[in-house]
């Protein structure tokens, strides 16, 4: 399009010069913030986190939120490589639901909602919950623990037929050879043992990856409540049978943040 300049006014010319550095200016800031900027996203962890070893394996429930500060970013993945000091095994863990921050107190018991996990966008100027448990994905002690499952429920059902009280159920039922089949399989899948262990926590956005460390202990007190709760893990059954109530111990731990002796990537 040709411009006529002979009536034009200076004015008019002006407009027209701004208008058009107006654009090149967004058009160049938006190249420069997509292709050029990289996104600078953190992880802040509220500080501890729960163990859990039951039918599903051993795996980790991790509460904090992301945080990014200048574009935003798509959130691929979440995962966690769990590793024990005393002889350097680890599991990888892989996002698997994410849990509710806010609970609801329904007969009688705080519960919270949850979804399975799946990609996310952050935005800058607002932080995402991730309040998130991260599981084996390929349930590697899930399915050998499994195998011991289906004999234990058999022998319940044989001892719900004779009618008896719940403590004469409960003792025949742990003397059971199913049942201590089934807790010896519990145990010895069981990752969680008394010791130091390091996290390195990883996500996966856009086409990048961040790692953060973190560390943290398991007393002696926590592990006796982790294999407190295998033990109330198998007598669930029993105990859903008779209406009886849950006694599930909390094992959350402390943990600490950014130790210097785990490399900043995923291995």
């Amino acid at each position: 399009m040709k411009i006529d300049f002979s009536v034009i006014t200076i004015y008019e010319l002006i407009a027209l010069i701004l208008s058009a550095g107006t654009i090149l200016f967004n058009v160049l800031r938006y190249m420069y913030m997509k292709y050029i900027v990289k996104p600078q996203i953190e992880y802040h962890s509220v500080g501890s986190l729960s163990l859990y070893s039951n039918l599903s394996g051993s795996y980790i429930k991790l509460n904090g939120v992301i945080d990014v500060l200048n574009k935003s970013v798509f959130v691929k993945k979440i995962r966690a490589k769990v590793i024990r000091s005393n002889d350097d095994k680890c599991i990888n863990l892989e996002w698997s639901t994410f849990m509710s921050p806010v609970s609801q107190r329904i007969t009688g018991s705080y519960m919270s909602s949850q979804e399975e996990a799946h990609p996310f966008r952050v935005w800058p100027g607002a932080t995402e919950c991730a309040f998130i448990e991260y599981v084996d994905p390929y349930n590697a002690s899930a399915t050998e623990i499994e195998t011991h499952i289906e004999p234990l429920k058999k022998t319940l059902n044989e001892l719900l037929e004779r009618s008896l009280s719940y403590n004469e159920a409960y003792e025949a039922f742990v003397e059971t050879t199913e049942y201590k089949d089934a807790k010896l399989s519990l145990e010895r899948e069981m990752f969680w043992r008394v010791g130091h262990y390091t996290i390195e926590l990883v996500i996966e956005y856009d086409n990048c990856k961040k790692a953060y460390p973190f560390s943290f202990d398991v007393t002696e007190g926590l592990y006796k409540d982790i294999k407190h709760n295998i033990n109330e893990c198998l007598i669930s059954y029993l105990k859903e049978a008779y209406r009886m109530p849950y006694n599930y111990k909390t094992t959350m731990v402390k943990m600490s943040g950014e130790i210097n002796n785990l490399k900043n990537e995923w291995r």
